[in-house]
């Protein structure tokens, strides 16, 4: 719709190609496997309404955020899910075998291998930029694209919050969070992120 297209207007219009304060120039590109959105197993594809109907107590611990009370059943695997395909969760494949999920619980520890797949891979950058160079670069910056929930997830995970977090910071379509890290001498991240705030999208006030 409108909304969501101007939303999508602002955030490309501030992500310009030659602005460095996201992807430097000598930034590369990597692929990472858990940015999709949270797994809600059984629930994906039904509507609102029969879900509520049919899952009272799980819809409103969804709606609000209690990670420990928000269950869902699953015929489907989650490598399943990651991979895009229908296999069912154990005894070959039998769709009657269900197993019971936390999708806030599970959307929390795979925020957490993200960013340590990140801090990971920037590490290595580090190395292979001090081998060619006796200047380590001063900073270093990451640019993730994601769907809402994983985004709450990214955050809370970055600043050392529990999955109890979830809905304390809703991310508005496009809008872009940036997070501060402590690093020690050699620009290696130490511990959780020291700060956050919300980027200002061109053409906002």
């Amino acid at each position: 719709d409108e909304k969501n297209s101007a939303a999508a207007d602002a955030s490309a219009s501030t992500l310009t190609p030659d602005d460095d304060r996201f992807l430097p120039p000598t930034s590369r590109e990597y692929v990472l496997h858990n940015l999709r959105e949270i797994d809600l197993y059984d629930w994906e594809g039904m509507h609102a309404d029969d879900i509520i109907a049919s899952h009272p107590d799980s819809w409103a611990a969804w709606k609000a955020g209690d990670p420990h009370a928000f269950t869902v059943e699953s015929s489907i695997s989650s490598s399943s899910l990651a991979e895009g395909t229908d296999e069912h969760n154990g005894n070959g494949g039998n769709p009657s075998s269900t197993s019971l999920r936390y999708p806030l619980l599970e959307l929390w520890e795979r925020a957490q291998r993200v960013w340590d797949e990140i801090h990971a891979m920037e590490e290595d950058c580090m190395k292979t930029t001090s081998s060619s160079s006796s200047l380590l670069p001063e900073t270093s910056s990451s640019l993730i694209v994601c769907h809402g929930s994983l985004g709450q997830a990214l955050l809370g995970t970055a600043m050392g919050r529990d999955a109890t977090f979830f809905g304390e910071v809703e991310i508005p379509n496009c809008g872009i969070v940036q997070l501060e890290w402590m690093v020690d001498h050699n620009n290696v991240h130490v511990g959780d992120a020291h700060s956050w705030e919300w980027f200002p999208l061109s053409g906002s006030a």
